[in-house]
């Protein structure tokens, strides 16, 4: 099959759509498919060379940018020479137009509703809220299949439509495995009887919903002295550096900065436990199952899809409580290590056998080919 997939970031931005959109580029690649990605993230481009069966990467020209939007417009005539055209929704700028195209039958498309768009404060609360409201039913409308990535996003996102597959992330399960802990401590700095939670993500005003300030203010609360690794960049970075300090943090936490996939197994086995503390939004949260793979058990907030996720392979705390949440990672780090490390190993073994980019790619075959059969019965009647 040729497809397109259509997403608002892709690295080297790293961010949960973007990542998520590159595996499953690589993993229908990697199965025979012509795969290109549309996307006006800034120098977009594949993270490793191009080659043989590789994807493709076609910037799109924003007209005009805020935040993760970007007005994009006559790509989607573009869109008419693929078999099928694959949405990663919410993309501001570029969905409108092509729900529209779709509906009026240039392709069939299929949507993967990753998250609905919400704002925690200033202009973009109403903003947001007026789009969902007035965009959002005509964009769903134009998708030949509507995805989301988990049941509980189902039940509660998208429980007025009445076709919706779920299709989960996954890892790669010869990437995500469990490293040797004193080696990966030794090259963070880190000593083997060190307490250590981890953050992986984003650290920009797009995704202040990932609540790390709630995280640091968390920690500042525990007894138990726990180090705090933060791997990610952006614009918040600066003021999350201020907030440690001013908390008297600033010994304990190690901002680690962005890193590329290939280094993440490594610090994902360095830790007792990863952290999600996010407030809103998020449906997903692919950093768990990373985590989970490599052996680590996590602790996240008790969210819509993110509960499901977690599982066995970890513990859930209520959103947006800073007290809760330091009292569950103080419950966590009472326990021995050894309980710790065998929770993970269980949950990780789960991770790598159910959750794979392989397994995304042949569900998303059988869901295009679903959609391309509806669009040719379309245009026979």
């Amino acid at each position: 099959m040729n497809i397109a997939q259509v997403t608002a970031t892709f690295p080297p931005y790293r961010a949960g759509t973007g990542t998520v959109v590159w595996h499953m580029a690589r993993a229908l690649s990697a199965r025979g498919h012509q795969v290109t990605v549309f996307t006006p993230t800034t120098r977009a481009t594949p993270p490793e060379p191009a080659g043989a069966g590789m994807y493709a990467v076609e910037p799109l020209t924003a007209r005009m940018r805020y935040g993760n939007a970007a007005l994009v417009k006559g790509f989607e005539s573009r869109l008419r020479a693929f078999d099928v055209v694959h949405l990663h929704y919410p993309f501001i700028g570029g969905a409108e137009a092509m729900a529209w195209s779709a509906r009026r039958g240039a392709y069939p498309l299929v949507l993967t509703y990753h998250n609905r768009l919400k704002a925690q404060a200033g202009i973009r609360r109403p903003l947001f809220s007026l789009y969902s409201h007035l965009m959002e039913p005509h964009i769903l409308k134009g998708a030949t299949i509507l995805v989301t990535v988990n049941q509980d996003y189902r039940e509660t996102e998208l429980d007025r439509w009445d076709d919706v597959r779920v299709v989960p992330h996954g890892v790669d399960p010869a990437l995500f495995v469990p490293h040797d802990r004193r080696q990966a401590r030794q090259a963070l700095g880190l000593r083997m009887g060190d307490r250590v939670a981890l953050f992986v993500g984003a650290l920009d005003e797009a995704h202040r919903f990932k609540n790390v300030d709630g995280l640091l203010r968390a920690l500042a609360l525990l007894e138990t002295p726990v180090t705090l690794l933060i791997v990610g960049g952006g614009d918040r970075l600066g003021a999350l550096r201020d907030l440690a300090r001013s908390l008297g943090m600033d010994k304990r936490v190690i901002f680690v900065g962005p890193c590329a996939q290939d280094a993440l197994p490594a610090i994902y086995s360095a830790a007792d436990v990863t952290v999600l503390p996010s407030v809103d939004i998020e449906s997903f949260g692919l950093v768990l199952i990373e985590s989970m793979a490599c052996g680590t058990p996590v602790v996240a907030t008790a969210l819509p899809g993110v509960r499901t996720v977690v599982g066995d392979g970890g513990w859930l705390v209520p959103p947006g409580d800073d007290r809760a949440l330091s009292q569950g990672l103080e419950a966590v780090f009472s326990l021995p290590r050894a309980e710790l490390r065998a929770l993970g190993k269980i949950a990780g073994q789960r991770i790598r056998q159910q959750m794979t980019w392989d397994r995304v790619a042949v569900q998303m075959e059988a869901i295009y080919e679903e959609a391309m059969a509806r669009m040719a019965g379309r245009g026979a009647k």
